[in-house]
Protein backbone atom coordinates (compact mmCIF):
# COMPACT_ATOMS: atom_id res chain seq x y z
CA UNK A 1 0.00 0.00 0.00
CA UNK A 2 1.34 3.38 -0.47
CA UNK A 3 2.00 6.24 1.68
CA UNK A 4 -0.61 8.19 0.61
CA UNK A 5 -3.09 5.25 0.75
CA UNK A 6 -1.62 4.65 4.71
CA UNK A 7 -2.33 8.26 5.17
CA UNK A 8 -5.79 8.04 3.79
CA UNK A 9 -6.56 5.66 6.26
CA UNK A 10 -4.70 7.28 9.57
CA UNK A 11 -7.02 10.50 8.47
CA UNK A 12 -10.42 8.66 8.72
CA UNK A 13 -9.31 7.32 11.75
CA UNK A 14 -7.91 10.68 13.79
CA UNK A 15 -10.81 12.96 14.43
CA UNK A 16 -10.66 16.17 15.83
CA UNK A 17 -7.99 17.57 18.46
CA UNK A 18 -9.20 18.67 21.96
CA UNK A 19 -8.30 22.39 22.85
CA UNK A 20 -6.58 21.17 26.29
CA UNK A 21 -3.73 23.70 27.02
CA UNK A 22 -3.80 27.29 27.63
CA UNK A 23 -2.41 29.95 26.14
CA UNK A 24 -1.90 32.88 29.43
CA UNK A 25 -0.41 35.27 26.66
CA UNK A 26 -3.32 34.92 24.48
CA UNK A 27 -5.73 34.02 27.40
CA UNK A 28 -6.72 31.19 24.66
CA UNK A 29 -6.77 27.15 24.79
CA UNK A 30 -4.56 24.94 21.50
CA UNK A 31 -3.90 21.36 21.40
CA UNK A 32 -0.60 20.94 22.39
CA UNK A 33 1.98 18.98 20.50
CA UNK A 34 2.23 15.99 23.08
CA UNK A 35 -1.41 15.54 22.42
CA UNK A 36 -1.09 14.92 18.70
CA UNK A 37 1.93 12.81 18.80
CA UNK A 38 -0.22 10.30 21.98
CA UNK A 39 -3.10 10.63 19.24
CA UNK A 40 -1.27 9.93 16.00
CA UNK A 41 1.68 7.65 16.92
CA UNK A 42 -0.58 4.86 17.40
CA UNK A 43 -1.89 4.96 13.83
CA UNK A 44 1.12 5.50 12.67
CA UNK A 45 2.87 2.59 13.88
CA UNK A 46 0.19 0.04 12.96
CA UNK A 47 0.98 1.90 9.03
CA UNK A 48 3.95 1.29 9.68
CA UNK A 49 5.19 4.59 9.38
CA UNK A 50 7.52 7.00 11.30
CA UNK A 51 7.44 10.60 11.94
CA UNK A 52 10.90 12.38 12.18
CA UNK A 53 10.90 16.38 12.55
CA UNK A 54 14.96 17.21 12.22
CA UNK A 55 16.17 20.45 11.74
CA UNK A 56 18.13 21.26 8.76
CA UNK A 57 19.95 24.53 8.09
CA UNK A 58 17.58 26.93 9.20
CA UNK A 59 14.61 25.00 8.70
CA UNK A 60 11.89 22.45 10.73
CA UNK A 61 11.04 19.93 8.25
CA UNK A 62 8.50 17.34 9.19
CA UNK A 63 8.91 14.10 7.13
CA UNK A 64 6.41 10.91 7.13
CA UNK A 65 8.29 7.76 6.51
CA UNK A 66 7.18 4.63 5.04
CA UNK A 67 9.14 2.28 6.85
CA UNK A 68 8.42 -0.14 3.99
CA UNK A 69 8.56 1.31 0.91
CA UNK A 70 10.80 4.10 1.68
CA UNK A 71 8.56 6.65 0.29
CA UNK A 72 8.60 10.41 2.43
CA UNK A 73 6.01 13.23 2.28
CA UNK A 74 7.75 16.32 3.77
CA UNK A 75 6.76 19.77 4.88
CA UNK A 76 8.96 22.64 6.13
CA UNK A 77 9.24 25.84 7.66
CA UNK A 78 11.99 28.47 8.37
CA UNK A 79 12.68 29.10 11.80
CA UNK A 80 12.64 32.63 12.70
CA UNK A 81 16.56 33.96 13.20
CA UNK A 82 17.61 35.11 16.77
CA UNK A 83 19.78 34.57 19.48
CA UNK A 84 17.35 33.41 22.36
CA UNK A 85 17.24 29.77 22.69
CA UNK A 86 14.15 30.09 24.67
CA UNK A 87 12.32 31.96 21.73
CA UNK A 88 13.88 29.39 19.31
CA UNK A 89 12.80 26.84 21.00
CA UNK A 90 9.34 27.20 21.49
CA UNK A 91 9.69 28.19 17.77
CA UNK A 92 10.63 24.50 17.08
CA UNK A 93 7.95 23.03 19.36
CA UNK A 94 4.86 25.23 17.73
CA UNK A 95 6.07 24.55 14.00
CA UNK A 96 6.63 20.99 15.07
CA UNK A 97 2.77 21.01 15.57
CA UNK A 98 1.63 23.19 12.54
CA UNK A 99 3.89 21.33 10.24
CA UNK A 100 2.32 18.33 11.33
CA UNK A 101 -1.30 19.58 11.44
CA UNK A 102 -1.01 20.77 7.93
CA UNK A 103 0.71 17.21 6.48
CA UNK A 104 -2.58 15.32 7.69
CA UNK A 105 -5.17 18.03 7.42
CA UNK A 106 -6.08 18.23 11.24
CA UNK A 107 -9.54 19.82 13.06
CA UNK A 108 -9.25 21.19 16.25
CA UNK A 109 -12.61 21.61 18.00
CA UNK A 110 -13.37 25.04 17.74
CA UNK A 111 -14.19 26.37 21.48
CA UNK A 112 -14.31 29.66 21.09
CA UNK A 113 -17.15 29.69 18.84
CA UNK A 114 -19.23 27.49 20.80
CA UNK A 115 -18.62 29.64 24.10
CA UNK A 116 -19.59 32.56 22.33
CA UNK A 117 -23.05 30.90 21.50
CA UNK A 118 -23.45 29.21 25.37
CA UNK A 119 -22.87 25.77 23.46
CA UNK A 120 -21.06 23.42 24.05
CA UNK A 121 -19.11 21.39 21.16
CA UNK A 122 -21.60 18.86 19.97
CA UNK A 123 -23.52 21.82 19.41
CA UNK A 124 -25.96 21.64 22.78
CA UNK A 125 -27.25 23.92 25.25
CA UNK A 126 -26.16 21.76 28.17
CA UNK A 127 -23.23 22.21 30.25
CA UNK A 128 -19.87 21.69 28.73
CA UNK A 129 -18.10 18.04 29.69
CA UNK A 130 -15.76 18.31 32.10
CA UNK A 131 -14.69 14.95 32.40
CA UNK A 132 -10.77 14.54 32.15
CA UNK A 133 -9.54 12.46 28.91
CA UNK A 134 -7.69 9.52 28.95
CA UNK A 135 -4.25 9.61 29.25
CA UNK A 136 -2.28 6.56 26.94
CA UNK A 137 -1.29 5.26 29.86
CA UNK A 138 -4.95 4.84 31.16
CA UNK A 139 -5.88 3.26 27.73
CA UNK A 140 -2.83 1.11 27.87
CA UNK A 141 -4.13 -0.16 31.13
CA UNK A 142 -7.99 -0.37 30.47
CA UNK A 143 -7.27 -2.26 27.57
CA UNK A 144 -4.91 -4.93 29.26
CA UNK A 145 -7.99 -5.20 31.74
CA UNK A 146 -10.41 -5.58 29.34
CA UNK A 147 -8.07 -8.19 27.14
CA UNK A 148 -8.28 -10.29 30.88
CA UNK A 149 -12.56 -10.89 30.80
CA UNK A 150 -13.08 -7.44 33.37
CA UNK A 151 -16.01 -4.73 31.72
CA UNK A 152 -14.81 -1.40 32.07
CA UNK A 153 -16.52 0.41 28.98
CA UNK A 154 -20.18 1.62 30.75
CA UNK A 155 -17.70 2.42 33.97
CA UNK A 156 -15.43 4.58 31.50
CA UNK A 157 -17.89 6.48 29.64
CA UNK A 158 -19.14 7.88 32.69
CA UNK A 159 -15.83 9.05 34.35
CA UNK A 160 -13.72 9.66 31.18
CA UNK A 161 -13.82 11.15 28.19
CA UNK A 162 -12.24 9.32 25.45
CA UNK A 163 -10.53 9.95 21.32
CA UNK A 164 -12.45 7.85 19.29
CA UNK A 165 -9.70 5.41 18.40
CA UNK A 166 -9.39 4.79 22.16
CA UNK A 167 -13.32 4.21 22.37
CA UNK A 168 -13.32 1.86 19.64
CA UNK A 169 -10.17 -0.06 20.26
CA UNK A 170 -11.86 -1.29 23.93
CA UNK A 171 -15.19 -1.73 22.79
CA UNK A 172 -14.29 -3.76 20.32
CA UNK A 173 -11.90 -5.63 22.55
CA UNK A 174 -14.70 -5.91 25.34
CA UNK A 175 -16.97 -7.24 22.24
CA UNK A 176 -14.66 -9.60 21.03
CA UNK A 177 -13.66 -10.96 24.62
CA UNK A 178 -13.65 -14.69 24.76
CA UNK A 179 -12.48 -16.13 28.00
CA UNK A 180 -9.92 -19.15 27.31
CA UNK A 181 -10.98 -22.98 28.49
Amino acid sequence: MSIHKKLFEIQKNIGKLTKDSDNPFFKSKYADINQLIELTNPLFHEAGLMVLQPIAGNALKTQIFDVETNEVIESSLDLPQGNDPQKIGSAITYYRRYTLKALLNLQEEDDDGNKGANKNPNGSAEPEDKKPWMTEIQFNSYLALINKGEKWMSKLSNKLNMKKVYRETLQSAETKYKPKT
